[in-house]
């Protein structure tokens, strides 16, 4: 009997430390501090909690955690009063974190977040956004051609079939080198046929692309300028690069903030939300920079065809909900619609299509003549064509979108706020996020001319 009792007793003893063994190893321990973005220095009372899970902890004088939490865990979520709510996803392999909060009394600013480069969050309605130029200075464009070169991101150039390194930069100014803005430029070869059309911006600065399509390599050109019913030419303009100071003379500068605004973007189920905000974002930052009789605003999304039938009911919902309209188009034919059709006036100082985009088809399956023809003909009319990525893109997709961004003269804009685990960063240099509405204001009253006249 008593060694009955004994084995069982060590049968019982055996399959606990199993037990306990196994429980040990469906979890794994995490350290980590966490710092405030303003002083960089450890926030203490900090709440951590994994999510899906009734496990926390909270963070001590120094800021710093120790936490065991499951293997499936997931994202770990930090809060606390005054600050934006930061969520950090875990890997299989990760052990030790490192978080930065950001105040909610100011802008939010990219996340010091070490797991997957992630970006502060917020919990709040607001959008975060980060702004890229690649031709805002001489070493963000060597940058971008050494991508092209170097890192054999080329190959999106010849899947789109857009050329970007025959850049030549012309900057209109007046006699009292007083930057001349939406002053028609066109760049001539020598018989005077027309290679590229623009309009100057805010800086008199005018982005021509002569052989953007591969077209035939010309050494030298001439450039045409109108302004004010009155037309210059210059000769000497030569390939390869390079900047032009083209003095328009005997002509002042006109001065007022008037543009033509419009949003576009591919409505579905998935994209709603984020189209939904940032209409009502765009909105807001118009009424507040200027009069509506200053700025025209137009909000039109496309649909794609659905061989299964679109949703009707969806679509009047959201049109209804946000004052917008809607086209039954894809991607190609919503731009060259919008782009040719919509009444743009060249009598206002700027030219803005917003283009929201969380995903775009390969060039394999696009209309590429089509696209082609609907970039050259934006820049043409002055129209400025800038993307606000809500997802994430491929490389392929970022890259075709810079390109578009180069050959309109406008910039690239990336939501900064989605938890997603597949988000690839873009291949820019650093960036600090603010609130999409802070940006777009900031980006507005830029090309508006309205710092300069304040």
């Amino acid at each position: 009997m008593k060694n009955l009792i004994v084995t069982i007793c060590i049968f019982s003893l055996t399959i606990f430390n199993i037990s306990a063994h196994n429980a040990a190893s469906d979890k794994r321990l995490i350290t980590g501090q966490v710092f405030s973005e303003d002083s960089e220095i450890g926030i203490p009372g900090v709440s951590i909690k994994v999510e899906g899970f009734q496990l926390g902890s909270i963070t001590n004088a120094e800021g710093k955690f120790t936490l065991m939490i499951p293997k499936k865990a997931e994202k770990l979520v930090f809060t606390l009063n005054g600050f934006y709510d930061e969520y950090v996803l875990v890997k299989d392999n990760t052990n030790e974190i490192e978080v930065v909060m950001s105040t909610a009394e100011k802008e939010n600013a990219i996340s010091r977040n070490r797991i997957r480069n992630k970006y502060s969050g917020t919990d709040s309605n607001k959008l975060y956004a980060s702004l890229w130029d690649d031709m805002e200075n001489d070493d963000d464009w060597d940058t971008f051609m050494w991508l092209l070169i170097d890192d054999g991101y080329d190959k999106f150039e010849k899947q789109w079939g857009i050329y970007v390194e025959n850049r030549i930069t012309l900057y209109v100014e007046n006699a009292d080198k007083q930057p001349l803005s939406n002053a028609e430029v066109s760049l001539l070869n020598r018989k005077g046929e027309q290679l590229w059309k623009t309009y100057t911006d805010f800086e008199g600065k005018a982005e021509m692309w002569p052989d953007i399509y591969d077209s035939e390599f010309i050494d030298k050109y001439k450039a045409s300028v109108k302004y004010n019913g009155k037309e210059q030419n210059f000769k000497s303009i030569k390939a390869g690069g390079g900047v032009y100071h083209l003095i328009f003379k005997d002509n002042p500068v006109e001065k007022k903030v008037s543009a033509d605004i419009v949003l576009t973007g591919d409505l579905n189920v998935k994209s709603a939300q984020d189209l939904s905000k940032i209409n009502l974002t765009l909105k807001e930052v118009c009424a507040n920079i200027a009069s509506t009789d200053e700025i025209s605003l137009s909000s039109v999304c496309y649909q794609k065809p659905d061989p299964n039938g679109v949703d009707q009911d969806f679509i009047k919902n959201f049109e209804y909900q946000n004052n917008v309209s809607t086209i039954d188009a894809g991607f190609e034919y919503a731009l060259a619609r919008l782009v040719e059709m919509y009444d743009w006036s060249t009598d206002k100082n700027a030219r803005v299509l917003f283009w929201a985009v969380d995903e775009l088809p390969s060039a394999k399956y696009a209309n590429k003549n089509l696209v082609r023809e609907s970039i050259k003909q934006a820049a043409a009319k002055g129209i400025q064509i800038v993307p606000v990525v809500t997802t994430s893109i491929d490389k392929e997709t970022e890259f075709f979108l810079r390109f578009v961004v180069n050959a309109t003269n406008g910039e690239y804009i990336f939501l900064t706020d989605k938890n997603n685990s597949n988000y690839i960063k873009p291949s820019i240099g650093d960036t600090k996020s603010k609130s999409l509405s802070l940006l777009l204001e900031n980006y507005l009253k830029e090309e508006l001319g309205i710092n300069q006249l304040q």
